[in-house]
């Protein structure tokens, strides 16, 4: 019998397989059954796709304010007008409703008390070198600290000094100007007629900006001093800046 070629051979034993439609390799991806779409990539939970999960992700920032806006304390009260008006940092370390002896002139104090008596509300508060009284409002208050200083207010401060009572006007502005640096924005001249130590005055009423907590103080006359101490090589400096209805007694 004569043999048959080897690609005769072949040709007979791959027919079979052709003719049923068998794939020699699996597929790589799956295949939808008929009717459906096909299944689409879904991303990673948590990251997105395209970016980096290592990189650094935004976040919103809470920057917090030191100005009191609704019902202040009497302690944010005192602080905030030094450090706004006076552009002096104190810790008030006792503070309350009752106001107490200023350590002040007694000419001045009773000014002070009645301009008191038309404010809306006082507080009281001491630090460790001084004491200030500071009252807002005219005949009564809003609650809110901005409106309320620009309505009416007053401050009155004094402090307790180790230096000896200056002996010319020179000497006692340049000293309550270091105390309270805030002054260096009045035109003061002094009060020749004052009998208690060194007393100085604004030539006329003023408006003052406070940029740091966007408020303005109108009419505002300020009254500032240094006074024997009580004991040797002390001083009193003390300081009213009253603006709006408060500043009333002091005209």
């Amino acid at each position: 019998m004569k043999l048959k070629p080897l690609w005769f051979i072949l040709a007979i034993l791959l027919l079979p397989a052709l003719a049923c439609d068998i794939p020699l390799a699996p597929p790589d991806i799956d295949t939808p059954p008929p009717g459906e779409a096909p299944a689409t990539l879904q991303p990673t939970s948590g990251v997105a796709v395209g970016r980096d999960p290592g990189a650094p992700q935004a976040t919103s920032v809470s920057i917090p304010t030191r100005t009191p806006v609704n019902n202040p304390t009497a302690e944010e009260v005192i602080e905030t007008y030094a450090r706004e008006v006076l552009d002096l940092d104190i810790e008030v370390t006792l503070a309350t409703s009752m106001v107490q002896d200023l350590d002040i002139p007694l000419s001045k104090e009773q000014e002070v008390e009645s301009a008191l008596a038309l404010s809306g509300v006082t507080y009281f508060g001491i630090w460790p070198e001084g004491m200030a009284a500071v009252a807002l409002g005219e005949g009564g208050v809003s609650g809110d600290f901005l409106v309320d200083v620009q309505d009416a207010s007053l401050g009155a401060f004094s402090t307790r000094s180790s230096t000896a009572m200056p002996t010319d006007a020179a000497s006692a502005l340049a000293l309550l100007q270091a105390t309270y640096p805030g002054l260096l924005d009045f035109p003061l001249v002094q009060d020749e007629k004052a009998a208690e130590g060194f007393v100085f005055t604004n030539t006329s009423p003023d408006v003052i900006q406070l940029p740091g907590i966007q408020a303005t103080l109108q009419g505002t006359v300020v009254r500032a001093g240094v006074a024997p101490g009580g004991r040797a090589n002390t001083s009193v400096l003390w300081t009213v800046i009253a603006s709006g209805i408060l500043a009333t007694p002091f005209k």
